[in-house]
């Protein structure tokens, strides 16, 4: 299947307590080429240590974490 991942929204920081810890970005899995691809129901969510919000991107973390997971649109309909 070809595809490609597309960014939602802007990062969202990651703290404990007041204390910026991290960076989460959320992409979606969009199947056909860009950009008339169509969304899916697979997102990501992108993670990686951050030391001050407003930092230049070279000072930004290489490290990162991803957790992929596939949207249960039935069980969204239910709660909402």
């Amino acid at each position: 299947m070809t595809g490609f991942w597309k960014a939602t929204g802007r990062d969202k920081a990651v703290r404990e307590r007041s204390r910026l810890i991290g960076m989460r970005k959320t992409l979606v899995f969009y199947k056909g080429r860009a950009p008339n691809g169509h969304k899916t129901d697979w997102i990501v969510h992108e993670y990686r240590l951050e030391s001050d919000e407003n930092a230049p991107p070279q000072a930004r973390s290489p490290f990162i974490s991803l957790s992929i997971n596939k949207i249960d649109l039935q069980f969204l309909e239910k709660i909402n």
